[in-house]
């Protein structure tokens, strides 16, 4: 819930001819009246996203070869929304922080970007105001499990076998969300809160050595 960015404003005469925003100047952002009263304020927030995914589908392959065995699942999630709190730091220097790389791509008078505002200092206020600038798609496929094992018969006689196997969980994520990962967690927050990025621990990566006895 927020307002609407409408671009970048690039030059004087566009934040002459727009209308009342606080704080408009060349470089920073521009939000839209969607009210059509002529005044930028909090009477022009609307819905901007929604956590809650469109779709979410899962898909697991088992093979077997000898005495190879293979396996693997697939997650995915489509149609949600996240509001990414993170680009306040990364992309507004919020409370000193470091920024991001594309940063340096961002608005200047021979870079007309729309996509990041010129660096800012005083304008961090207006720029950072809660809008669709900070709502990303969080669609995502994650394999979230791939197992390959081996299992040896007959050693020494054993009246069982042995299986040795090695286990990769969350190594692939595909996705065109900007944050560590789509998939949040909440902390145990209310679902008021569900859809903030605030720099929430990334899904581990993890590979796993095994051994199965069977007796």
């Amino acid at each position: 819930f927020g307002l609407v960015q409408d671009g970048i404003f690039q030059n004087q005469a566009e934040v002459d001819a727009h209308v009342e925003q606080p704080g408009k100047a060349v470089g920073r952002l521009r939000f839209e009246d969607t009210n059509g009263d002529g005044t930028i304020n909090d009477d022009d927030r609307v819905i901007l996203g929604d956590y809650h995914p469109d779709l979410t589908a899962g898909l697991r392959i088992g093979l077997n070869w000898g005495n190879f065995d293979f396996s693997t699942f697939f997650f995915g999630n489509f149609g949600s929304e996240i509001f990414n709190f993170n680009r306040l730091f990364t992309d507004f220097s919020q409370f000193e922080a470091n920024v991001r790389n594309e940063v340096f791509d961002a608005w200047s008078n021979g870079n007309t970007s729309n996509v990041f505002p010129a660096p800012d200092y005083d304008g961090r206020g207006f720029n950072s105001r809660p809008s669709s600038y900070y709502v990303e798609d969080a669609s995502y496929v994650r394999v979230e499990s791939v197992q390959l094992g081996y299992r040896i018969s007959d050693i020494a006689n054993l009246p069982g076998s042995v299986r040795l196997y090695v286990q990769a969980q969350n190594p692939l994520t595909f996705t065109g969300y900007s944050g560590l990962d789509p998939a949040l967690s909440n902390f145990g927050r209310a679902d008021i809160e569900a859809g903030l990025d605030l720099g929430n621990y990334p899904s581990n990566r993890t590979l796993l050595f095994g051994i199965n006895l069977d007796f």
